[in-house]
């Protein structure tokens, strides 16, 4: 079962790493998915074209927190028994990723001005689906770490 952990868990980290180098990239002004810097917001945020994206610092800030998660998910799933913040670090992380995936289905109704954007369709097909995954993964990982 250890090596189940440790495959789930190096998959969350990965995604998480992943998630978090396409945040910087983000914030040093890169667009994609987007064609351009303008088209990027609709898509990633929700936000009309003519508002800007998050900052520098915002994005460095999720970046960070990213790799964090990624960092406490690894920990647990490939330490036999990590230290307790560890495992409630990791569980809060996931708690977090359950809380993203579900409340990203009710974009439409918590800010109804998404829905004219392509973020809204992204959120239900993509990053909602993604953070629940993910979520279930971490709650794999930690739960296997508990088993005697």
């Amino acid at each position: 079962m250890a090596i189940v952990a440790s495959v789930a868990a190096a998959l969350v980290a990965t995604c998480l790493v992943a998630l978090a180098l396409l945040h910087v990239y983000w914030g040093l002004g890169g667009a994609w998915p987007a064609r351009t810097r303008a088209g990027l917001g609709p898509m990633v945020v929700g936000t009309p074209p003519s508002e800007a994206m998050p900052s520098l610092l915002a994005c460095l800030i999720v970046a960070g927190l990213l790799v964090t998660a990624a960092i406490l998910t690894a920990v647990v799933g490939f330490t036999r028994e990590p230290w307790w913040v560890w495992r409630v670090g990791s569980a809060g992380v996931g708690v977090v990723l359950a809380l993203r995936g579900f409340g990203g289905f009710l974009e439409g109704r918590l800010r109804p001005e998404t829905r004219a954007q392509p973020y809204f369709e992204l959120n239900r097909r993509i990053y909602s689906p993604l953070c629940l995954v993910l979520a279930g993964l971490i709650g794999l990982v930690g739960s296997i770490g508990l088993a005697p």
